[in-house]
């Protein structure tokens, strides 16, 4: 394996053996390595720590390199967890693992799932309180908008066919009468899809990654242009599958999208598009 940083062997206790799973089932297919270093309570951000695999090698040189890097970083920093990202030449995220390194450069992989024993049991019962907790709130939003919409499609049915009767003779007052048809269509269209993503949310799920799952490529790749390595964070933060760190991370991206790139997803998105993404980002946040 050739890459940017020297890989030297590693003498600070034994490699981790998630990291080591991690290095095998993707060496050959990893272009790169990166760490990113935990900010805040839950999210990580990007400090420049990259591994870039011109050469295949054995897994145990790939870890080793892995973990030189997160030591020095951690030496000069202070900084004790990493995420452990693996990326093939698309730039498509392969996967990832969690690293702490201790005192004395010992380092341990954190488990980031369900633990075991009373901590396990107390952990899945308040995942499950929650989880009702979250579907018997969201039940009267719902019910609330079943009934916007249904006003809204009264009124745009209603405003139709009196812009006919009305304003047959008087083009202009009937264009004006379209006009504000379109708008309603379009706020029942938003309705819908923001009561689709909050049913997808109450369901513990990622609207956002539900999404992105059905999005045409072109879109996607429209999208991505216009985020720039956001979209990677984005990508990365819907796959988490705690709502509450899923939510942290997706509102600390939120805050980075500029001005500039609001106004390109207006203008170059297709309408439809924007209006799904604007609801499923409105039911992450809000879970």
């Amino acid at each position: 394996m050739t890459v940017h940083r020297r890989a030297t062997t590693w003498e600070h206790g034994e490699v981790p053996e998630t990291l080591l799973n991690l290095a095998r089932e993707h060496t050959g297919k990893a272009t790169s390595w990166n760490a990113l270093a935990r900010s805040g309570r839950s999210g990580y951000k990007h400090v420049g720590l990259e591994i870039e695999v011109v050469e295949a090698g054995p897994p145990e040189e790939v870890a080793g390199a892995i973990l030189q890097m997160v030591m020095e970083h951690a030496t000069a920093h202070g900084v004790d967890v990493f995420r452990i990202d693996a990326y093939d030449e698309r730039g498509a995220r392969l996967g990832d693992m969690v690293l702490r390194v201790g005192d004395g450069g010992a380092v341990d992989e954190v488990d980031t799932g369900t633990g075991g024993g009373a901590r396990w049991a107390l952990k899945a019962l308040n995942e499950t309180h929650t989880r009702h907790m979250t579907t018997l709130d969201v039940i009267p939003k719902m019910v609330e908008m079943v009934g916007q919409c249904l006003e809204a499609m009264g009124g745009a049915v209603a405003s139709a066919a009196e812009a006919k009767m009305a304003y047959a003779s008087n083009e202009a007052e009937a264009q004006a009468a379209e006009h504000t048809h379109e708008k309603q269509m379009r706020m029942l269209e938003l309705l819908a899809s923001h009561m689709g993503a909050s049913a997808t949310a109450a369901k513990g799920r990622s609207p956002l990654a539900d999404l992105l799952a059905t999005m045409p490529p072109e879109v996607k790749a429209t999208l991505r242009e216009i985020l720039g390595p956001l979209f990677d964070d984005m990508v990365g933060a819907v796959q988490v599958t705690d709502p509450e760190i899923r939510k942290a991370q997706l509102a600390a991206m939120m805050e980075r999208i500029e001005p500039g790139m609001k106004l390109a997803m207006g203008q170059r998105l297709p309408a439809e598009w924007q209006t799904q993404l604007l609801a499923a980002w409105r039911a992450e946040l809000a879970t």
